[in-house]
């Protein structure tokens, strides 16, 4: 209900801001504190992704690493098994040669 005064027309007694208006600014005031918390959580969120792609560059290092560490592993496990194949020709040998040296005592 406007009312006509001497001073001019006000809506809803003087010096009061219309309905609209205190309405327009909660909602601003609202949505400034939504974007606020939205940036908050994006940055949270960021964060997050962040750290977690951290995280799979690591263990993908960790399993680039272990590949490697488990090739070499198979080498040398090789190595060994020549090693341990030519001390078995070798003992071998060592017996063959105790066998003659016997016979060469006994006649």
């Amino acid at each position: 209900a406007v009312v006509s005064t001497q001073s001019g027309h006000y809506g809803r007694g003087a010096n009061q801001p219309n309905v609209d208006e205190t309405n327009n600014y909660q909602l601003a005031e609202a949505l400034a504190k939504t974007r606020v918390e939205l940036s908050k959580v994006h940055k949270e969120k960021f964060l997050y992704v962040s750290q977690n792609l951290k995280f799979i560059e690591t263990i993908t290092q960790f399993k680039d690493e272990n590949k490697k560490l488990s090739a070499r592993l198979e080498e040398r496990e090789l190595e060994l098994q020549n090693i341990k194949n030519q001390l078995q020709g070798h003992k071998s040998s060592i017996q063959q040669l105790n066998r003659s040296f016997d016979d060469l005592q006994v006649t």
